[in-house]
């Protein structure tokens, strides 16, 4: 990626006890987007969602697609979430009551969102920026278990919207791919945890003398 381009991650310290959960998909849709933009927004949402479906790491994931359904069964809970959405991804602030209910109408632990904004850049060829954002927060206490950052200085070339677009994809794919590599399944790890957890747990060592019936 050219241009002044910013890069951040910000992981729990311990992601163990957050693996194998369930996960619902949001995105922050700015009202200020262009239609170009708004479709790029989407774009990127179904390339997460794809990501995110089939990752190991969860134990269900809710796509956008389902929550769509509910939420028009449930019009207050969608306007209280779009006003969620929109609120913790200008202040960084959840609003823990909000996610909660929500997590729970939609059996959902975690909520992962997908954030895309243009802006004024004084110090830019183009006079643009850009920056999107991923996070993963804990539905029932608000809590920001996982972020990813990418901003960028667009030079003039680059707000063409197929370059705009590119850049977009480009960056989207190096966050989902730090996201995955932190949030994946260390075997060993759980393997000790679920021995914390069942101390009585026999431990057998299969050989070619072990007879399967024996295992229990």
């Amino acid at each position: 990626m050219m241009g002044c381009t910013d890069t951040s991650i910000y992981t729990t310290p311990d992601t163990v006890p957050y693996l194998k959960k369930s996960v619902i998909l949001l995105s922050a849709k700015p009202i200020s987007f262009s239609a170009s933009n708004s479709q790029l927004i989407d774009i990127i949402t179904k390339k997460v969602e794809r990501r995110l479906e089939t990752f190991q790491s969860f134990s269900k994931f809710i796509p956008i697609s389902q929550s769509q359904l509910f939420f028009q069964k449930n019009p207050q809970l969608h306007a209280e979430t779009r006003q969620y959405v929109s609120t913790f991804t200008l202040t960084g602030v959840p609003d823990k009551d909000i996610s909660s209910r929500l997590g729970e109408a939609l059996e959902a632990e975690q909520i992962f969102i997908v954030q895309l904004e243009q802006y004024p850049c004084s110090d830019c060829e183009s006079g643009t920026s850009y920056l999107l954002k991923f996070y993963l927060v804990e539905a029932h206490t608000g809590t920001l278990l996982w972020r990813g950052r990418i901003s960028q200085d667009l030079d003039n070339d680059d707000i063409e919207a197929n370059a705009f677009a590119a850049l977009v994809n480009e960056a989207a794919d190096a966050i989902l791919d730090e996201f995955t590599k932190r949030f994946r399944i260390r075997w060993h790890r759980l393997r000790y945890e679920n021995l914390k957890k069942n101390p009585d747990s026999v431990v057998y060592s299969i050989n070619s003398q072990t007879d399967p019936s024996n295992l229990q």
